[in-house]
């Protein structure tokens, strides 16, 4: 949306280029023209000494806010460079949580309770939601010794919603990066959801438990660490900006070509802009803009995009005489001025008819052309 506010006449409100508006990533600048053409600024300097006093300006800006532009080019680089890190150690290194067997799993028809030389083994089952574990939430409760899971998880001691299943590799989905010695924490081949539609988990016998490689996290820190250095040399070259321009015009303020400058930032689909403010008695006639019209004596020229103040153009009056008239100091692309209508062809009447003497055979018709007149 454009800027939506009207200057007063003695104020010369600039749209800035650059600061990353319109796709321009470059520093926030000024347009020599805007300022050189300006019939306040021209009635304390010169076009030349303006073009010249502007170019100062644009530059001391873009050193000004040029010692944050590199360090935030570099935090950028850095958390580009830390993403990138990040990804790579999440992507090769992480693993999610699960459970981990840490010896062997039991071969079929192996007892983790009855293994001679004591050489522990686990086995992972599919049990109902039901099912309530020892110390781990997962691990099987206690049972006798010498007592097989097939009798054990049978009717006489659970429910049957509640009995248990093996953990296949085929049915469980186990982790993409796992081993033989992983399970996810959530089956669905146990006989509750089987049967009544019930909810499962995974539960283990032996030595299991909880497993999961969070040290690649840690590279979380240089890939958000340059964030709130970014966002802090954002604000602190947006702060810069009012300031550096009051500095830049501090010379003209001085010898009373404008009273202040005053920095409006843009917002998110409007430009940044720039206002010198005049002293009172320098103001002008905001330029009119709009259909042109047409008076007795006079009509406007709109001044086409590309041309400036001192430039000839070519126009055709209202009357269809073509004339070139030169563009005032002060008229800048879309203004419009003011031009004196040229004096109509001469129209006359004839007087009077005489016929003269014949020649070739013909006659020849005279006639006296006298200005036309009041009626």
């Amino acid at each position: 949306m454009g800027n939506a506010w009207s200057p007063p006449p003695n104020c010369l409100q600039i749209e800035l280029r650059g600061g990353g508006k319109q796709c321009d990533c470059g520093p926030l600048r000024v347009e020599e023209y805007t300022v050189a053409n300006d019939q306040r600024v021209l009635a304390r300097v010169s076009g030349e000494e303006a073009r010249e006093y502007i170019r100062g300006v644009n530059a001391h800006v873009a050193k000004g806010t040029g010692k944050y532009r590199w360090p935030i080019c570099g935090c950028f680089a850095c958390f580009l460079l830390g993403a990138a890190l990040f990804g790579v150690m999440m992507g090769v290194f992480h693993e999610e949580k699960r459970l981990r067997c840490e010896a062997r799993l039991c071969s079929r028809g192996e007892d983790p309770l009855l293994l001679p030389h004591g050489k522990p083994c686990c086995v992972f089952w599919c049990c109902g939601e039901g099912m309530d574990g020892g110390k781990h939430h997962h691990e099987l409760p206690a049972r006798p010794y010498n007592t097989s899971w097939d009798v054990w998880s049978s009717e006489a001691y659970f429910g049957i919603d509640e009995r248990c299943s093996l953990y296949h590799d085929g049915d469980e989905h186990r982790p993409e990066d796992h081993t033989p010695r992983d399970a996810n924490y959530g089956c669905g081949s146990c006989p509750a959801r089987l049967s009544d539609e019930g909810e499962c988990k995974t539960m283990f016998e032996g030595p299991a438990k909880d497993y999961e490689v969070t040290w690649p996290l840690l590279f979380l820190i240089p890939y958000l660490l340059p964030i709130p250095f970014i966002i802090f040399f954002i604000c602190a070259s947006a702060c810069a900006v009012p300031r550096l321009y009051e500095e830049a015009f501090e010379d003209w303020r001085a010898r009373g070509v404008v009273t202040h400058v005053t920095y409006q930032r843009g917002g998110k689909h409007s430009p940044n802009y720039l206002r010198l403010w005049f002293p009172p008695g320098q103001s002008v006639q905001p330029v009119i803009t709009g259909p042109v019209v047409t008076g007795q004596n006079t009509f406007l020229v709109q001044v086409p995009p590309g041309s400036h103040a001192g430039q000839m153009m070519q126009v055709t009056s209202p009357a269809g005489v073509p004339m070139q008239v030169q563009i005032p100091a002060g008229m800048y692309p879309g203004a419009t001025f003011a031009v004196a209508s040229p004096a109509a062809p001469a129209v006359g009447v004839v007087e009077g008819v005489s016929y003269a003497e014949e020649e070739a055979g013909e006659p020849v018709l005279q006639a006296k052309v006298v200005p036309e007149r009041e009626w």
